[in-house]
C-alpha cells in the first residue's frame, strides 16, 4: 500500500483515531507493507504512534524511496 500524506502536515485527533482503527483493520486483514510519504516530522510521529510502530508501516520523504521499499523482496 502506498499512502501520500505529503500535502498535509498534522492530522486532527478524530482523523488520527480513525487512522488507528484503519491500521488495526489492515493488519488483521493481511497487510504486507504500507509505505507512507510524509514531509512533517510531527505527522510521522503521529502515524508511528497510531500504527504502534509496526514494522509493516514505513515512512519516506519521496515517492521513489517508498516505491523502492515496497518492491524489496518481490520476485
Amino acid at each position: 500500500m502506498l499512502c501520500d500524506f505529503s500535502q498535509s502536515m498534522v492530522m486532527p485527533q478524530d482523523i488520527a483515531d480513525n487512522s488507528k482503527e484503519l491500521a488495526e483493520w489492515l493488519l488483521a486483514n493481511g497487510l504486507r507493507k504500507s509505505a507512507n510519504i510524509m514531509q512533517s516530522t510531527t505527522q510521522r510521529m503521529q502515524i508511528a504512534r497510531v500504527t504502534q510502530r509496526d514494522e509493516k508501516f514505513a515512512y519516506f520523504s519521496t515517492c521513489k524511496e517508498a516505491l523502492a521499499w515496497l518492491q524489496e523482496g518481490q520476485v
